[in-house]
């Protein structure tokens, strides 16, 4: 499923056309932060919102409902496995003596569970939740240097300065060196041959104009707002998949994949 975040470890990774989608982001970023006021008052509910997590509808402690829920989706996610196995879905396979650094793909579990884990530092040292779509918002706003240029944006204007914008930015970041040191690793730097240039950049616009519409990407919807319970996430993250398997019986149809 596309994600802002995996748009620079297809960077560090040599993926074609990589830095064309980039630079669709940051104009989907752009764009939204344009339209913005817009949006809200089209997108704006009837009526507010009584309760935005799942454990403030009803009077029920946030662990007792999340430990259930946890458990349901590891047992989806080892059925699926069980019929399904990742491996399947490699184009090359694992070489068999490959180290745990140099091999193609981990299993999906243990990063899962890895990248799972790093809500904890974050929660800590930032008191925040993973995400990465505000990032392209916090460098699209470098461009507003004065105040009638901000005045443009207000949306923008707050992504400009303050750690807890810039946090984002050296986190994504960080998967540009990530990518490159897998993929350098493991030989497979510069060995997938991406999209074409038109489809790199107006999937990039969509992608973070779609995130931003949705106050969120897969990560921060699926990792953080699924995992605190978030009502509006559970609404979400099913979309995103609907979407993305609707987009990839399309693309199938059409013969482009």
């Amino acid at each position: 499923m596309p994600c802002p975040g995996m748009v620079l470890s297809q960077l560090g990774a040599g993926v074609k056309n990589a830095i064309i989608t980039l630079l669709g982001c940051l104009t989907g970023a752009l764009i939204y932060g344009i339209v913005e006021p817009a949006v809200m008052k089209l997108t704006k509910p009837r009526r507010p919102y009584k309760a935005f997590m799942l454990n403030q509808v009803t009077p029920t402690p946030f662990f007792v409902l999340a430990l259930p829920i946890a458990s349901v989706l590891a047992i989806v996610i080892f059925v699926v496995e069980h019929f399904v196995p990742w491996r399947t879905d490699l184009t090359v396979p694992n070489e068999p003596n490959a180290t745990w650094i140099s091999v193609r793909a981990w299993s999906p579990i243990l990063t899962g569970v890895i990248v799972g884990c790093l809500q904890i530092p974050l929660v800590l040292a930032v008191k925040d939740t993973m995400g990465g779509s505000s990032s392209y918002c916090t460098v699209v706003s470098q461009i507003l240097v004065t105040k009638p240029l901000r005045s443009l944006s207000p949306y923008l204007s707050k992504y400009r300065t303050g750690l807890a914008n810039w946090w984002q930015v050296l986190y994504v970041s960080g998967a540009v060196f990530g990518a490159w040191m897998s993929a350098n690793c493991s030989d497979t730097l510069g060995t997938v041959d991406g999209v074409s240039t038109a489809t790199s950049f107006i999937g990039g616009v969509v992608m973070v104009f779609g995130s931003r519409l949705a106050a969120g990407c897969t990560s921060g919807h699926g990792l953080s707002g699924v995992g605190t319970l978030s009502l509006l996430s559970f609404v979400t993250v099913p979309a995103i998949f609907a979407g993305g398997m609707a987009a990839a019986f399309m693309l199938r149809t059409l013969a482009v994949i």
